[in-house]
């Protein structure tokens, strides 16, 4: 099988998708920004030069708003001149690249579901970063594909799912935003369908490189979402008592929205492109809350 590179391995997404390509046979290059700072172009062009990997799947980034607020020259450093480095070194090597991006860049659309072809509106700097390091991407001429994707969850890492699920151990009642609607997407199908067009884009048989949205087809707010984690661990007695989900306003408690308030996919483009149906995050949910990982 090919041997792949993947930059930002020991994120949540990343353990997933290293996880996925070692069980479909693949070799594995796994590097997170300690062992390839993608900021670096020297560190990065001496890294691509030294291997002969196949295929790159991007998945290094900034990726809390909050934390990009506070500094966005990290954000922009690596969110958008290091994928923008990356891209180049695959267009230089001749490799296809996975980039990840985010449903965040995207204007909020709370009436219909949100197509690759709509307005984006970075408001904030980590979409601001992101929708850079898409455009430098796209720009570079390499064989890429950009996912924008929205509320990843695992059971690998720290997500929205397992901090519901550890507060409400403690807690009689959580104040989650019920004014926030995206669709929870869980980060194993998401490394499960990236792993399954890799050879695809190797052979570069892929019809339309470009950008693709990913996402599950369930469109809920935070609040709907914390309440059925909450019912999950009772049923599965995770949880010994029932939590009270308080339902508030995120506009009441922040001056500057960081977050799209509705970001609700429409991922027909990639189903048709690559004959894939999108996951049900419920099944993912309560395999998340069991801390299956299928190892």
């Amino acid at each position: 099988m090919s041997l792949i590179l993947v930059l930002g391995a020991k994120g949540l997404v990343g353990q997933e998708t290293v996880h996925e390509l070692l069980v479909a046979g693949h070799n594995v290059i796994a590097s997170d920004i300690d062992e390839i700072d993608i900021t670096d172009e020297n560190v990065l062009s001496s890294a691509f030069e030294s291997v002969p990997f196949e295929a790159v799947i991007n998945l290094a980034s900034v990726s809390d708003p909050d934390e990009c607020q506070k500094d966005y020259d990290r954000a922009y450093a690596v969110n958008a001149i290091g994928a923008k480095s990356v891209a180049r070194a695959c267009k230089n090597k001749n490799v296809p690249l996975i980039h990840l991006s985010s449903g965040y860049v995207y204007e909020s659309k709370e009436d219909d579901r949100i197509s690759e072809s709509d307005r984006t509106r970075a408001d904030s700097a980590y979409a601001k970063s992101k929708l850079f390091g898409e455009r430098f991407v796209l720009e570079s001429g390499a064989r890429a594909i950009v996912i924008r994707t929205t509320w990843l969850f695992s059971a690998r890492g720290d997500n929205f799912i397992l901090n519901v699920l550890n507060k409400a151990k403690s807690l009689q009642s959580i104040d989650v935003y019920a004014d926030e609607y995206s669709c929870p997407t869980p980060a194993k199908a998401l490394a499960r369908d990236m792993v399954r067009i890799l050879p695809l884009m190797i052979e570069d048989r892929v019809s339309k490189y470009g950008i693709y949205n990913y996402s599950s087809n369930e469109c809920i707010s935070r609040a709907d979402l914390a309440r059925m984690v909450i019912d999950l661990g009772l049923r599965l007695s995770l949880l010994e008592n029932e939590v009270n989900v308080n339902k508030i306003a995120a506009e009441s408690f922040r001056e500057e929205r960081l977050r799209p308030k509705c970001i609700y996919l429409n991922t027909s483009k990639f189903e048709k492109a690559f004959s894939v149906l999108m996951p049900k995050c419920a099944d993912f949910i309560e395999e998340t809350l069991r801390g299956k990982y299928d190892d």
